[in-house]
């Protein structure tokens, strides 16, 4: 603390401490002093006085005279420090008289005789005094004499305040002449701390320090004063360069800024306005067209965050992001968007990945703007045959896969000559490329400074007018969930154990069968009462716990199964199953016991990757071949029927697929009958609850009406325009159109 202080306060604070030690210690020594003198000559005088007692005494004792003697201690009176007397006689081995003062405690009373074994005693209240009666040569008695210490504490005490006085008197003495005296060495500090200061705030390396003295203060001064003079002059010349550079940096940023607000506007309502036409039914050819004009603005898009991420690479200011992805998902995104450019070229896109690279951890969307780059790039230099492109994994070592992405084209081709150039800002192969393809010259730029920044590296070969290749490699760790989402359907699990808890029998089913073609046993409750009873019936390794439930709910069949006194079972994982993942929800999931949740609907995938995570174990590898079915379609192009999501889930089991959607059927049928209760009985609050039983079955038979009238009505709700009639009509509407595309699905099939 000492060590921040002005060089003022640090003065005073030495002095007045080193005053206060040696007077501390000085007045210690002498209160030690005095209080060892003091009982020494309090011992002197008991002692004198035992011995006077003793003297007149003996007679008393050999005549046995109690009276007498108790008349001899009463004289003790007059002595206010004497607290107990007493004379023991030897002869008649008895106590013949004592004196005790009105103050002295019942207790300290009893003052017990020890023969020749006593002797003198004193500690820091109190003084005893022993001494023979002796007669002729011969001990006839004791005489006993405690005294208290007040006294003398009393004068200890007055000398520490007449100490303490003087320390402090000394103290104010110190402190004055320090302050009087301290300004030889502090003021010149003083002057420089000042000067320090104000050429920090105004930056002004005119000011100057006056010199006090010729001594070391002295020629600190002088040395600061003279570097002072170099650096005013380096910093003229700082300043003028500083004044450029910023006048282009700012000439550019407004130019950034410009461009990109004038390019962002209108691109915005491209991109809008095409993705709201999408959502409308056309002809096949004229969603063509729209798709290309939503392609082409968002590639327009790309090329402004081009522009700006040059600007914020420049800057420093480009940050990654670590989380898990997989790079099926990510080639899933990126063939959607390069295929149309390649069909409008008529030309070849094909697509190359090894299918052993886990999931991994890093940013996922600069990977996705490297390789669309380089994929538009390839696409847009290729005017005939095809463009490749492959990654595989090169090795796993340390928990880190190393990557190597190829991206071959059968284009123009690059001069060997430009092979480094085409890397740097605003650099093309030549400058007729510009004129034919268009294009800035930053994409390839920006790629490689995201390469570098990863630890990366990339290249490339090329031929004039027989193509290029390019290679990216890039090291990515992997993440800590082994369950690889290219092969996560593959994924079989030995002994484990699933109590599926949900009151809608068709969850039930759907996610029991989920888990059984990956070889898990599960139990199954359809209320949290009858959870928690096959949780006390059955070893159970994970429960899937549905939320909202009759008799007894998610949270409350949770909150029970953490109190039961079996000490394995109530540490069983539990992961909610919910419809809605709120902020808040979450809390409560948490709050009651739950270790995680899924939300509704959940497919295989995600189950198996969950579940990979947790239990490692457990887990083996099996490689089914499942392939994807076709929608069923009919006529009425406004509600389609689509199975593929439970074909991903249970393969091409048509067996299956039909018990299911029969299921499904019923489901639907007993569910129209509510609502039809519902709207008639005006019970509209029980919409919320239907709409939970329902959302899982439509969004697995990917009935899209019903799923956007269930988003709408979200909506409505949050802006206060909810129509619960119109919504319970339009709700019945669109079951019973389901029902019938059940129906005919089942007739044809």
């Amino acid at each position: 603390m000492m060590r921040n202080w002005p060089i003022q306060r640090k003065l005073h604070g030495i002095i007045a401490l080193i005053t206060i030690l040696v007077l501390l210690v000085a007045l210690t020594i002498m209160i030690i002093f005095s209080w060892i003198d003091d009982k020494r000559n309090l011992y002197f005088e008991l002692e004198a006085l035992a011995e006077v007692i003793a003297d007149n005494n003996s007679a008393n004792i050999v005549f046995n005279a109690t009276q007498e003697a108790t008349i001899s201690l009463s004289s003790l009176k007059a002595k206010k420090n004497i607290v107990a007397a007493q004379i023991h006689s030897s002869v008649a081995q008895n106590e013949l008289a004592y004196y005790y003062r009105d103050s002295l405690k019942n207790s300290d009373q009893s003052i017990v005789y020890k023969s020749k074994h006593e002797m003198d005693y004193f500690d820091l209240d109190k003084m005893e005094i022993f001494k023979p009666v002796v007669l002729e040569n011969e001990t006839i008695g004791w005489v006993y004499i405690r005294s208290d210490l007040n006294n003398l504490l009393h004068g200890i005490k007055q000398f520490l305040l007449l100490g303490l006085g003087v320390l402090i008197l000394s103290m104010l003495i110190a402190l004055i002449l320090t302050r009087i005296l301290q300004k030889t060495i502090s003021e010149p500090i003083i002057g420089l701390t000042s000067a320090t200061s104000k050429i920090s705030d105004t930056e002004d390396y005119s000011v100057r320090v006056q010199k006090i003295s010729n001594d070391e203060l002295g020629s600190l001064t002088e040395s600061f004063n003279s570097m002072l003079s170099r650096i005013e002059s380096q910093n003229k010349a700082l300043t003028k360069a500083k004044n450029l550079a910023e006048a282009s940096e700012k000439t550019k940023e407004l130019f950034l800024a410009n461009i990109s607000h004038e390019l962002r506007t209108p691109l915005n309502a491209v991109v809008g306005l095409s993705d709201l036409i999408q959502e409308k039914k056309y002809p096949k050819e004229l969603h063509e067209y729209i798709g290309g004009i939503s392609a082409s603005s968002k590639q327009l898009q790309a090329l402004v965050n081009d522009i700006l991420d040059l600007s914020k690479i420049q800057s420093g200011k480009l940050k990654f992001e670590v989380i898990s992805f997989s790079l099926k998902e990510l080639f899933e995104e990126i063939s959607y968007t390069c295929n149309y450019h390649a069909k409008q070229k008529n030309i070849s896109l094909s697509f190359d990945i090894d299918q052993n690279i886990p999931l991994l951890m890093g940013d996922p969307t600069r990977l996705k703007q490297i390789l669309l780059n380089l994929l538009s790039n390839a696409i847009k230099f290729t005017d005939q045959g095809r463009v490749h492109f492959s990654v595989r994994c090169m090795d796993i070592k340390s928990k880190k896969a190393r990557l190597i992405f190829k991206v071959e084209d059968t284009g123009i081709g690059i001069p060997p000559e430009k092979k480094e150039a085409i890397f740097e800002n605003f650099t093309q192969a030549d400058s007729s490329t510009t004129r034919l393809y268009g294009g800035t010259g930053l994409g390839l730029s920006i790629c490689k400074h995201i390469v570098d920044l990863q630890n990366g590296k990339i290249w490339l070969e090329s031929t004039i007018n027989k193509g290029s290749q390019f290679f990216v490699e890039l090291q990515y760790a992997i993440s800590e969930n082994t369950a690889n989402k290219n092969t996560i359907k593959d994924l079989y699990f030995k002994n484990l154990n699933v109590l599926c808890v949900d009151d809608y029998p068709l969850n039930l089913t759907i996610l029991s069968k989920m888990l059984e073609k990956s070889g898990i046993r599960t139990i199954l409750a359809k209320n949290g009462l009858e959870a928690i009873d096959e949780l006390k019936k059955h070893q159970i390794d994970i429960i899937f716990m549905d939320i909202q439930m009759p008799v007894l709910d998610g949270l409350g069949a949770t909150k029970q199964i953490r109190a039961l006194k079996d000490q394995i079972k109530n540490k069983v994982p539990i992961i909610a199953l919910t419809a809605n993942a709120r902020e808040s929800q979450k809390k409560e999931f948490t709050l009651a016991g739950m270790n995680g949740y899924l939300t509704k609907p959940y497919n295989r995938t995600e189950i198996l990757t969950f579940l990979g995570g947790l239990f490692k174990d457990k887990l083996s590898h099996q490689a089914p071949i499942v392939k994807e079915s076709e929608p069923v379609k009919n006529s009425d192009d406004s509600l389609t029927l689509d199975l593929s999501a439970l074909t991903e889930m249970f393969g091409e089991d048509k067996a299956l697929l039909r018990e299911l959607i029969e299921q499904y059927k019923k489901e639907f049928e007993v569910q129209l009958h509510e609502l039809d209760d519902i709207h008639k009985k005006e019970k509209y609050d029980q919409l919320s609850d239907m709409v939970h039983k329902v959302k899982p079955a439509v969004t697995y038979l990917k009935l899209t009406p019903l799923l956007n009238l269930f988003i709408n009505r979200e909506d409505a709700i949050k802006n206060q325009v909810f129509s619960a009639p119109d919504f319970c009509t339009q709700f019945q509407t669109l079951l019973k159109q389901s029902v019938a595309k059940i129906e005919t699905y089942l007739q044809t099939t």
